[in-house]
C-alpha cells in the first residue's frame, strides 16, 4: 500500500510540475512569469542545481532514516537520537565562514570534490550499520558527513546564483530553494518507503537493521554522480565567457 501511495503521489506531482513548467514558458515570453526558467540557459547554474538536487535527495532522506534507525534498532529515546546528530549540525554551522573564505580564494573544486567524496563515502559506510554498530561511531560518522555536506552546499549556493545576471537573481534563488525542498522531500519519501518495505518483509513488526541498510543503499547509489558533478561546476568568474545568461 505504501508503494502504491508513493507512486500515485509522485505521478500527480510530476504532472503538476509539467503543467507549471508549460505555463511559465508561455508567460516568460511576455516577461510575466512567476518563475522565469531562462535561468537554466546558464550551464553552470543548471549543473549546480542538479548537484544540489542529488545532494538534497540523498542527505535529507538519510538524515531522516538515521534517527529512526537509532530508536528502532538501538532502542534509544528521541532525545538521545537527536543528541547524536547534533554535533554534525554544529559542525556545518561553524564550518560555514571558513568554507566561504576558501571559496573566495580557491574556487569550487577544492571544496566540491572532497565534499562529494566524503558525502558519498559516508553514505556507503551507513549501509553497513546494524545493531552491533557502536553509537559513538555513528556520531562521528554523522559529524564527518555533515562536514562533507558543508563543503558542498556553500559553494553550490554561491556558484549557482553568481552564474546569473542580476535581473535573474530572484528567479534563481526561487529555483534553488524549490529544488532543494522538493528533492529533499522526494528523498525522504523514497527512503522511508524502502526502509518500511524491507523491514516488513522480515515480519519483525517494526523497523529493522536490514531495512535501514536498504534505505541507505539507495542514498549511497544516488550520491555517486556527485563526484562527477563536482569536477564540472566552476566558480563563475572562472567559467568560459558566455556561460551566463545574456
Amino acid at each position: 500500500m505504501a508503494q502504491v501511495s508513493l507512486i500515485v503521489s509522485l505521478s500527480i506531482g510530476g504532472v503538476a510540475l509539467g503543467l507549471f513548467v508549460w505555463r511559465q514558458l508561455r508567460l516568460q515570453r511576455k516577461d510575466d512569469a512567476l518563475l522565469d526558467l531562462r535561468v537554466f540557459r546558464s550551464a553552470n547554474f543548471s549543473l549546480s542545481i542538479a548537484q544540489m538536487a542529488v545532494m538534497s535527495f540523498a542527505f535529507f532522506g538519510a538524515i531522516t532514516v538515521l534517527p529512526l534507525y537509532l530508536q528502532s534498532v538501538h532502542g534509544l529515546k528521541a532525545l538521545e537520537a537527536g543528541l547524536i546528530v547534533l554535533p554534525g549540525s554544529l559542525a556545518m554551522g561553524l564550518a560555514g565562514p571558513v568554507i566561504g573564505r576558501i571559496y573566495d580564494r580557491w574556487g569550487t573544486r577544492v571544496l566540491l570534490v572532497p565534499g562529494a567524496i566524503v558525502t558519498s563515502a559516508l553514505l556507503w559506510v551507513y549501509t553497513t550499520l546494524d545493531a552491533s554498530t557502536p553509537v559513538w561511531f555513528i556520531a562521528v560518522a554523522q559529524t564527518v558527513l555533515s562536514i562533507g555536506l558543508a563543503l558542498s552546499f556553500t559553494p553550490l549556493f554561491t556558484a549557482s546564483l553568481a552564474s546569473l545576471q542580476p535581473r535573474f537573481y530572484s528567479y534563481g534563488s526561487a529555483v534553488l530553494g524549490t529544488v532543494q525542498q522538493v528533492a529533499g522531500a522526494a528523498g525522504i519519501a523514497l527512503l522511508i518507503t524502502v526502509m518500511s518495505a524491507a523491514s516488513s518483509g522480515e515480519g519483525s513488526g517494526g523497523l529493522s537493521a536490514s531495512g535501514t541498510q536498504a534505505a541507505f543503499l539507495i542514498a549511497a547509489i544516488v550520491s555517486l554522480p556527485l563526484i562527477v558533478g563536482a569536477f564540472l561546476i566552476r566558480k563563475p568568474e572562472d567559467a568560459p565567457h558566455g556561460a551566463a545568461i545574456h
